[in-house]
């Protein structure tokens, strides 16, 4: 009896520490991506669009000299600094598809993003997970980013 429930305690011990581990680990990448996209943030001078999309085969990890040659378009700085604000940050996303984002940071320096076509979320280059915008796709955020895809990226053609 004594050894059944030693076992019993030692898998209860065991799996409320892996439980704890767990917790803690997503608790850290969190705190890390809060962290980065904060950093980022508070360094970000332009926000660029590019049209990864236009050869009809949807690539982000375009080198710097290849999307050169892609159309692009500004993104209001202002409406990406206040959309990351109050961003809440989710350890995964379902990605349907997305525009690549270039932030040009204060010192030069570029870093990638993701502006999600569907869901009002973003997400930052080496980190993993999501920050999606306060109000989803109904903030203001989602509404100029769509405006800018269908007026520049994706124009309507006349009727013949």
């Amino acid at each position: 009896m004594k050894t059944v429930l030693g076992r019993v305690l030692v898998i209860v011990v065991v799996t409320v520490f892996a439980i704890l581990c767990v917790k803690l680990w997503q608790a850290n990448r969190a705190a890390q991506a809060y962290r980065e996209l904060a950093l980022t943030v508070s360094s970000v001078k332009a926000v660029t669009l590019y049209d990864v999309t236009a050869t009809g085969n949807f690539n982000t990890n375009l080198s710097y000299s290849e999307l050169s040659s892609k159309t692009s378009v500004s993104f209001p700085l202002e409406g990406f600094t206040d959309a990351a604000g109050s961003a809440e940050y989710h350890q995964w996303g379902l990605w349907k598809g997305a525009s690549l984002a270039v932030l040009t940071l204060r010192d030069g320096s570029q870093r990638r993003a993701r502006f999600s076509f569907y869901g009002g979320f973003f997400g930052l280059e080496g980190v993993p997970g999501i920050y999606a915008v306060k109000g989803g796709q109904d903030s203001e955020f989602f509404k100029t980013f769509e405006s800018i895809m269908q007026q520049q990226f994706f124009p309507k053609r006349p009727k013949t």
